[in-house]
């Protein structure tokens, strides 16, 4: 009895460790919600990231944002931190304690190139999921003024 007791035991822990994982299989946090709606001063390199006021709805099954606001939606790529160049990896590394523990990376190409070509962003979580930042990395020639920082709030 006790030995199935313990197995019993084991089998709920291991279900709730797993039910309880901060992060899915493509990286993404579970906390990161369907719809958020917010303000950047500056816009992205595609129009689904506008300036201004904006509501941006995640389709995380197929790597989509939907700007509502402005009728227009991009795909997206998750990259893993290791897998950035040494460029992303520093802007990444010089903003690292303000993104907290439910972030990830995204591109808005189809693949990551590490030549630098493409647009690299961090999606930030806090407040449970509640709040949302998105950042785009410091790339050459950019200065941080003119890049894209959303900032929103679930719906």
């Amino acid at each position: 009895m006790k030995k199935l007791l313990s197995i019993v035991m084991l089998a709920f822990a291991v279900t709730g460790l797993a039910a309880c994982s901060s992060k899915d299989a493509n990286g993404i946090p579970n906390k990161l919600q369907d719809k958020y709606t917010g303000y950047s001063e500056n816009p992205g390199d595609t129009l689904a990231f506008s300036e201004g006021g904006s509501t941006l709805i995640f389709d995380k099954k197929n790597n989509v944002i939907k700007n509502k606001s402005a009728g227009e939606k991009i795909e997206f790529t998750v990259v893993p931190e290791d897998s950035l160049n040494s460029e992303d990896k520093g802007a990444f590394n010089k903003h690292k304690s303000e993104y907290g523990k439910d972030y990830f990376i995204i591109t808005t190409d189809k693949k990551y190139r590490k030549d630098g070509s493409n647009y690299t962003y961090v999606v930030s979580l806090s407040n449970g999921g509640k709040e949302i930042k998105i950042d785009e990395l410091e790339n050459a020639g950019t200065a941080d003024d003119y890049l894209f920082h959303f900032t929103g709030k679930a719906e």
